[in-house]
């Protein structure tokens, strides 16, 4: 598996295909913002915080990563494209934020867990 930063126009199909997975999963009575969700991370590709993990040049994951606190790298998404769910993928991209925030010196990585 290979990392890479996101790119919107290339991305952004894939990206938003698994959020929309995620987010019935999650919030199942709510509905889904789609401009919303392209707004936030438009900005955070541009900045340089969002990751693709490809497979055979095919995108499998991605990870989304906050660094507004000071020492501190909080993971804003993480997810495994669904037919690649129980392999370990999502343990190898969690590694890998371990990997990115001890880079920039951060001493804590935070998420916060939902069903899916």
């Amino acid at each position: 598996m290979k990392r890479r930063s996101a790119e919107m126009e290339k991305d952004y199909p894939a990206l938003l295909a698994m959020q929309k997975v995620s987010w019935e999963i999650n919030f199942p009575d709510r509905e889904f913002y789609e401009h919303l969700f392209f707004t936030s991370l438009s900005t955070a590709v541009r900045r340089g915080d969002v990751y693709v993990y490809e497979n055979g040049g095919q995108v499998v994951g991605w990870l989304w990563l906050d660094w507004s606190t000071p020492r501190v790298c909080h993971i804003r998404h993480i997810q495994v494209q669904e037919a690649h769910w129980g392999q370990g993928l999502g343990r190898s991209i969690l590694e890998d934020a371990m990997v990115l925030a001890a880079a920039r010196g951060r001493k804590s990585l935070t998420l916060n867990v939902t069903k899916s």
